[in-house]
């Protein structure tokens, strides 16, 4: 049951489960049994979360995987994408509500940014917290672990409308020639918004939050899964530095021209 809801609602999301004896009261020595089991499950039970490619179709230019799903006025895209698409949706209504009296509308069409027509870039940001998983791993109870996965939801919910009103304030002083530095500027206000508002409520016990981003700065018309996929490393080559030296890090490529390979 438990995979058939992830395949469902978080389809892309790859698994592996352990199956072992659990006590409440000694919580650390069970994690540490089933942590164990669980990387030996790793190795010799790969998991399949997704559909194979037919051959049939072109791949879904979201996420080139294959295109399962027909999406009204977008075509065929992958259930990944419709997943997506349907939250997309709803955040955008509901962030909407915010501009009722203004004449913008946040979109969900690249190609309607503000940017120049067929010349423009677009910013892809991937964030990612540093060291979420050891505080995870340090905690001996598991009510402790609710507590701070819930805390983490509502300070990136927080830094998030905190953006987007400071965005709606602000966005008639913004350049919007200026998209490289925009797209910079609020990766760079959300990690702040988001270590502010975590920081408030951080216990005795806990390190202080931070994050790490990559930003991606390509042509409009460059294939948006390939964008994401160089965020995530610019993502993992400022986490490197912040394990190295500590605090927040943000990394940024900007191109030109196609990208093809890895970020090396």
């Amino acid at each position: 049951a438990f995979t058939l809801q992830v395949m469902t609602y978080f389809p892309g999301v790859a698994i592996n489960a352990s199956i072992g004896s659990y006590q409440p009261h000694h919580l650390t020595i069970s994690k540490k049994k089933l942590e164990k089991e669980l990387q030996r499950n790793r190795s010799f039970y790969p998991p399949l979360m997704r559909l194979p490619k037919q051959g049939i179709f072109a791949d879904c230019p979201q996420t080139n995987e294959y295109p399962e799903v027909n999406q009204p006025d977008v075509g065929r895209i992958s259930y990944v994408s419709k997943v997506k698409f349907d939250a997309c949706t709803r955040a955008q209504s509901a962030y909407n509500t915010k501009l009722i009296n203004t004449k913008y509308r946040f979109t969900d069409e690249i190609e309607k940014l503000g940017q120049q027509k067929d010349k423009g870039y677009i910013a892809v940001v991937h964030i990612d917290g540093n060291n979420i998983g050891q505080q995870f791993h340090s905690l001996k109870r598991e009510a402790d672990f609710t507590d701070l996965s819930n805390r983490l939801k509502t300070f990136g919910l927080r830094a998030m409308d905190t953006l987007v009103d400071q965005l709606i304030q602000d966005f008639t002083h913004a350049n919007l020639e200026q998209e490289i530095q925009l797209g910079i500027y609020l990766a760079e206000q959300f990690i702040h918004h988001f270590e502010h508002y975590a920081n408030l409520e951080t216990k005795e016990d806990e390190q202080p939050i931070t994050a790490c981003a990559g930003v991606a700065i390509v042509k409009t018309k460059f294939p948006f899964f390939k964008a994401y996929d160089l965020a995530e490393q610019l993502s993992k080559e400022a986490k490197r530095y912040s394990r190295a030296k500590g605090d927040s890090w943000l990394s940024f490529f900007a191109s030109a021209q196609g990208v093809s390979g890895s970020l090396n």
